[in-house]
């Protein structure tokens, strides 16, 4: 046997860093951990939701005033562990602050008392429904938007709205049209690749939501692309409030993959953490944090898939620690390279097979993250006969 040991050299586009960052529903006021969250999935970002307007038309988290300090001890864990949060406004029920605000100069000093409070880095504007719809309020909070990056130059806004996969509607488009005309920046438009109703259908006659969260970034981009710095994408995790669409964890390992090929997804986030943190999410069984799991070990660095050019005759073997931490793909013995055939004689081989790339010619695909990426040089510590 011969053995070459090197570095790992992936091809794959311009995609640039990803952040993960699933919203934590803090409104819901049930003792949520974040470290306990990360002990099960590894997630270190998040995003903080929602915060609207109480019955004075001043900020809450459900109840709970948003600049008293609640939930600020989660806040700093998140930064302790690496990561950041994002502070979410608006959201599906409550009100959202901009369409109970007099100006556009109260409702950015509202909205600034909770960035403060929090020492948060990014706003994050949830405005879906009938706000959604309420144009009065869209233009007030752009305006207030405005404001408040003249203020604070470093903060860094985001916009959470609906889609679907041929697009935005008139809503949204208002929206971006909206922040143009009055001058407020959108860093990143995340879009809510969810609760479709209107979608493709796979092969086993259910919705086909990893092929419709892409068709859905894909269209949005390339009609507004110069509307915003880059785009998110959040997909509500398992069965949707439209019960035939489910999210599977196969549907984060395809997007994800997918979102590696591309240079304009900046955020990928999920509704929610709670959701997550239940398990069964899909119906299927999936256990508590696997999705959260599932995006962090997808979008790694080193976790698209791996692949690289046929010609060596004999078993080919992976070397303990070429694939990401807790990877479940290292170690994988093929006893075949016949192109299009899966590995035999082996319990973990499902995971790879000879597939057709690159003009035809026979690549190993990692079956469980994505598409075959081409490695030049030497390999990962690999031995082939």
């Amino acid at each position: 046997m011969r053995s070459f040991t090197g570095v790992l050299i992936l091809i794959a586009g311009l995609a640039q860093a990803v952040t993960f960052a699933p919203y934590i529903n803090v409104g819901a006021q049930d003792g949520f951990s974040v470290t306990n969250f990360n002990s099960l999935s590894g997630a270190t970002s998040f995003t903080l939701a929602f915060v609207t307007a109480d019955v004075n038309g001043n900020p809450t988290w459900n109840g709970i005033s948003a600049t008293s300090g609640y939930f600020s001890s989660q806040a700093a864990s998140i930064r302790s562990l690496g990561g950041d949060y994002r502070i979410s406004f608006g959201g599906a029920a409550g009100t959202e602050l901009a369409l109970v605000a007099t100006s556009a100069a109260s409702l950015a000093t509202k909205y600034l008392s909770v960035i403060n409070a929090y020492s948060a880095v990014w706003a994050d504007f949830d405005v879906e429904g009938t706000t959604i719809t309420n144009r009065a309020s869209v233009d007030l909070r752009n305006q207030a938007i405005k404001l408040m990056q003249a203020q604070n130059p470093n903060l860094k806004v985001s916009y959470t709205i609906p889609s679907w996969p041929t697009g935005l509607d008139t809503n949204g488009a208002y929206l971006l049209q909206s922040a143009k005309t009055y001058g407020a920046r959108i860093d990143v438009l995340n879009i809510m690749t969810m609760d479709f109703y209107q979608s493709a259908v796979d092969v086993n006659g259910k919705t086909d939501m990893g092929t419709n969260i892409i068709a859905a970034a894909q269209v949005i981009y390339g009609q507004y692309g110069s509307y915003f710095g880059s785009l998110g994408i959040t997909p509500m995790i398992g069965i949707n409030d439209d019960t035939s669409e489910i999210v599977t964890l196969a549907n984060v390992a395809q997007v994800t993959a997918w979102v590696k090929t591309v240079n304009y997804i900046s955020l990928v986030a999920f509704w929610d953490t709670q959701l997550d943190l239940w398990g069964n999410a899909d119906g299927q069984g999936a256990t508590p944090g696997a999705y959260a799991k599932a995006f962090v070990q997808g979008l790694s660095a080193s976790s698209s898939g791996f692949a690289f050019q046929s010609g060596n005759n004999g078993a080919v073997m992976w070397a303990s620690g070429c694939d990401w931490t807790g990877g479940d793909i290292a170690n994988v013995l093929l006893t075949s390279q016949t192109c299009g055939s899966a590995c035999v004689n082996y319990s973990g081989c499902t995971h790879f097979s000879w597939t057709s790339y690159n003009s035809g010619t026979c690549w190993l695909k990692n079956n469980s993250v994505g598409s075959a990426v081409a490695l030049t040089g030497a390999m990962c510590g690999y031995t082939t006969a």
